[in-house]
């Protein structure tokens, strides 16, 4: 599993920043300009200066904010229109809340700014929030196009493993079923590879009848998204990093065939899983005239949930072979001591082989080279 590498936490400072340093610039001004207001009348003069006035407000656009004003955790008023009057003597320095409902998109919104002592003997203080960290705040990743995403993630994965001369995955529809599924369940679940019933992803893949010869998961999650996060290109670094999960996305050793992402965004947090599984099998050997070699089809030493599962059988022989569907290992023993029984199919002096069955538990292939020495490959495939 791996977790995105920043928080919210920093970019809500760096707002702070901004919004307080936009009103500090204008606590002069204000302060002399409420004086001038106050006319000269000494019992409007001893109320203004018996309050202080905060103004919020979206620096680009002038827009007020409205929404609860607290300091410090304590609420000191609901900002109208963008602006809270409050008592001088109710205030100390510390920090400044402002917490919101967009209008439009219904997203909450929370902004902090710093009132420092000096601050509170002003009349008024503007605070102005800059455009981009107001998007930034209100934006709903709920709102994401996840399919969109789990295929560019799909497709990056693919690319990475081409640098390095490693074969394409193939994209499997119900694999990521399985991940979306889980995807969507890690919210509530925890940022786990076991669910809460104990199952991990070999277990969830054979719930959803997909037979595969082995299986593995990565996954990702990010707790600040924006309308600028790139998260395929976050999720895929993030993994890159990290070598337990690069050994898994660069596969060397060619383990996996297939593979599914999902994602599921909602609030500021994405969660992204992709689920890697063994369902092509890929084989060459050499036969020496008169040599013979056993297969499994349906290994049973394999997690395989059925007794009987569909295969597709495609080989190819340089020179001429015998190929023998059989029940069992046994019936390979008896090969090797001249007794050729119990065959379910048989295909003779044939180079090539692209046929498709059921096949049972402990069911295997016998390979007989014909007459002279023949390389063969083969694939079994599961999907």
């Amino acid at each position: 599993m791996l977790k995105a590498n920043f928080s919210n936490g920093n970019f809500l400072a760096a707002a702070v920043v901004l919004a307080a340093f936009a009103g500090l610039l204008l606590f002069t001004g204000c302060s002399r300009l409420e004086t001038q207001n106050s006319g000269n009348s000494g019992f409007l003069d001893r109320i203004s200066r018996s309050t202080i006035t905060f103004q919020f407000f979206i620096n680009e656009t002038q827009e007020p904010l409205d929404g609860s004003v607290l300091l410090n955790g304590q609420l000191l008023g609901i900002a109208a229109n963008g602006t809270l009057a409050v008592h001088k003597n109710s205030l100390l320095p510390g920090t400044l809340t402002l917490v919101g409902n967009d209008a439009f998109s219904g997203s909450n919104f929370t902004f902090y700014f710093q009132l420092q002592g000096s601050d509170i003997g002003l009349d008024r203080i503007r605070f102005e929030v800059p455009e981009r960290a107001y998007s930034r705040e209100i934006f709903e990743a709920g709102s994401i196009n996840t399919a969109t995403i789990e295929k560019s993630i799909f497709a990056m994965a693919n690319e990475e493993r081409a640098k390095y001369g490693i074969g394409k995955l193939r994209w499997n529809e119900r694999v990521a079923g399985v991940a979306r599924s889980y995807s969507e369940a890690l919210p509530a679940e925890g940022f786990h590879h076991t669910d809460l019933e104990g199952r991990d992803v070999k277990k969830r893949l054979s719930d959803e009848g997909i037979i595969f010869i082995a299986a593995n998961e990565n996954l990702f999650f990010s707790g600040t998204v924006t309308g600028e996060t790139n998260l395929a290109h976050a999720a895929i670094d993030g993994w890159l990093s990290s070598p337990g999960h690069r050994a898994t996305l660069l596969d060397r050793d060619g383990i996996y065939s297939d593979a599914g992402v999902g994602v599921h965004c909602e609030r500021k947090e994405c969660y992204v899983v992709m689920d890697f599984a063994a369902l092509r099998q890929e084989q060459k050997v050499l036969l020496k005239k008169g040599w013979i070699t056993f297969h499994y089809l349906h290994n049973q030493d394999y997690n395989f949930a059925p007794e009987t599962i569909p295969v597709k059988l495609e080989l190819t022989a340089t020179a001429p072979v015998n190929v023998y569907i059989v029940p069992s290992y046994d019936n390979y023993k008896g090969f090797a001591d001249g007794r050729k029984e119990g065959i379910l199919k048989e295909f003779n002096d044939v180079t090539s082989v692209y046929e498709s069955f059921s096949s049972s538990r402990g069911n295997g292939m016998v390979i007989e080279a014909a007459g002279t020495d023949s390389e063969v490959r083969f694939s079994l495939d599961f999907s």
